[in-house]
């Protein structure tokens, strides 16, 4: 190993010595409980308190070695790194896929290779008591054989984890619903529906439907997820536009909140939200095109035609419209692609009416409720 690698690897094994002594001192002074629950002054106390600071100086580092390694699975190229932060992300879907496509990209999708079937081979082979030059003059028997392995794959990949991760969370729902509704009443009035476990022999309908009445599946979505909604409208412009409204319903209702915004100026503020929502830097030009949002109402049938025009099309032009050749959007290339869009004035004006037609078929009538007062999303 380079010396100068090495010692910084020594120097990182004897800052984790130390966070074991830090952590065992910590675990020693469990017994005292609360420090709020020893008289003031009191050594006990004063123990407690101190055990209580390591604790959250721990978790602070903790935050900031996960954001450490998160920049670093990016852009890295350590295979024990990636594994290490796909592990770290389970549990946050789209960070664990970003860390898995990256270590898929560098080192194969975990199909099996011939040099890892004729590895296993070699394995099995010294353990039945063969020798090293017996095997080794076995190799062309030895590859013929494991061919039919390669390109297989085996449990417990990154997708199948990902995939088992999601059946136990979502096996999981009932009982937090059951357990903490007016908790979770704050996420799923967000969300267009609740993830269920369906199979050929279990049907959860009729109890989403009760869910969905009990907790108002949806009332704070910026669509109408109402059973009533008309099926079958499913484009590509709706497709498109649902995760931007979902995104900017959010950003919208954080530069609302009157304490969220009082931290900073409306610029600095937009561009912390949309750093945090799209997972981006925003340049000047877009912070400028979500202004509107800081006064606009919720979307509603109501006042659509004043989200396409104010907000969305200027956004839409601005980040994924580009030019004919550039745009990779599927449903702003349809557009392009009409005979007679032949300038950016043609192509913005058939996008205004293209995105005012998906908010005027499926944002909500008005309000979150009925006139009979019951939630358009669980009746």
């Amino acid at each position: 190993m380079n010396p100068t690698a090495a010692a910084i690897v020594d120097q990182f094994d004897g800052m984790m010595r130390s966070l074991a002594q830090l952590v065992a001192v910590c675990g020693k002074l469990d017994w005292l409980g609360k420090a709020s629950g020893h008289p003031e002054g009191s050594g006990e106390r004063g123990l407690a308190e101190m055990r209580d600071l390591i604790d959250g100086t721990l978790g602070r580092h903790l935050v900031a070695v996960g954001i450490a390694v998160d920049q670093r699975a990016k852009e890295g190229f350590s295979q024990d790194l990636l594994i290490h932060a796909f592990g770290a992300e389970r549990g946050n879907g789209s960070k664990a896929i970003e860390v898995m496509e990256r270590y898929h990209e560098i080192f194969g999708d975990e199909s099996t290779t011939l040099e890892e079937a004729v590895e296993r081979e070699r394995g099995r082979l010294k353990r039945e008591g063969l020798s090293e030059e017996e095997i080794n003059g076995q190799m062309k028997e030895i590859e013929e054989r494991v061919r039919p392995e390669v390109g297989t794959t085996a449990p417990e990949t990154m997708p199948d984890s990902l995939v088992w991760e999601a059946y136990d969370r979502v096996s999981k729902l009932r009982w937090l619903i059951e357990n903490f509704p007016r908790h979770v009443a704050h996420s799923v009035r967000q969300m267009p529906g609740l993830p269920m476990m369906v199979s050929e022999h279990l049907d959860f309908m009729t109890e989403y439907r009760e869910i969905a009445r009990r907790l108002q599946v949806g009332a704070h979505y910026p669509l109408d997820v109402s059973r009533r909604k008309k099926r079958g409208c499913e484009t590509q412009m709706l497709r498109y536009l649902v995760p931007m409204l979902e995104r900017l319903a959010v950003i919208r209702d954080w530069i609302q909140d009157p304490v969220c915004s009082s931290w900073e100026s409306e610029e600095k503020h937009l561009a912390h939200c949309w750093t945090v929502v799209f997972e981006e830097e925003p340049t000047a030009g877009l912070v400028e095109v979500l202004k509107p949002l800081a006064r606009l109402e919720p979307l509603t049938k109501r006042n659509a035609r004043e989200w396409t025009n104010e907000l969305l099309v200027p956004f839409i032009m601005r980040r994924d419209a580009l030019t004919a050749t550039t745009c990779v959007v599927p449903a702003l290339q349809m557009i392009w692609r009409q005979r007679d869009v032949k300038s950016d004035a043609i192509f913005r004006s058939r996008l205004q009416s293209a995105v005012f037609e998906v908010l005027k078929t499926f944002a909500r009538a008005g309000g979150k409720c009925d006139d009979d007062g019951e939630r358009e999303a669980g009746d």
